[in-house]
């Protein structure tokens, strides 16, 4: 599948964990479609904020879980908010941004069509239609293992919001069925294109 990319767009890839989004990017940089500072991801703050980009609650005693979930929100809340600085800073400069996270909720999104707004960037999404039962099968075989019941609410997350992720102001938006390779076509920076000889530019400017 064919996707254009558009100059300094806010790329949004939308799907569970174990959908194919950090497999697709990593097949990108390697065939030069894109730079590998264009991908902003979201594990990769965790780790730069707090040292880990996950923890595993399956491996914590029940009563600790409520303790453990709430230090993990606090790393995941700094994280975004370093993450979307760089977003933002990168949106200055009309750099194209891709953002490797889930982004399955309606407030998570709405983050960066404010930073797009601000900076006069377009956003896009790739929505990443992949099975149940793949979600499943990968996450058993990952490093870092999300578990069942987290792949699971995240899946019915996803499917309960793609209605609203279609109707969201974006530039545009390309469903990726699981496993399928995508062509990046990027849009040409307009302030960097050369006037052809022959070209006269008559009046006031």
């Amino acid at each position: 599948m064919q996707c254009k990319l558009l100059n300094g767009a806010i790329v949004l890839l939308i799907g569970p964990s174990n959908s194919g989004k950090t497999t697709l990017l990593q097949s990108l940089v390697a065939s030069g479609q894109l730079l590998a500072s264009e991908i902003i991801s979201s594990d990769d703050y965790r780790q730069l904020v707090a040292d880990v980009d996950y923890i595993d609650l399956s491996a914590v005693e029940k009563e600790d879980e409520d303790i453990v979930y709430e230090a993990y929100q606090r790393i995941s809340q700094q994280a975004f908010h370093a993450l979307h600085t760089i977003v933002e800073a990168r949106a200055k400069l009309n750099k194209v941004s891709i953002i490797d996270a889930t982004n399955l909720r309606s407030f998570e999104r709405a983050n960066y069509f404010e930073i797009a707004k601000r900076n006069h960037v377009p956003v896009q999404a790739l929505i990443f239609n992949t099975p149940k039962e793949q979600l499943l099968a990968r996450d058993q075989v990952r490093d870092n293992p999300r578990g069942h019941k987290r792949v699971l609410q995240q899946f019915n997350t996803f499917k309960y919001e793609v209605k609203a992720i279609k109707k969201e102001p974006f530039a545009n938006l390309y469903t990726v069925q699981d496993a399928e390779e995508i062509q990046l076509i990027r849009e040409p920076n307009q302030l960097t294109l050369e006037i052809e000889n022959g070209v006269d530019i008559i009046g006031d400017i």
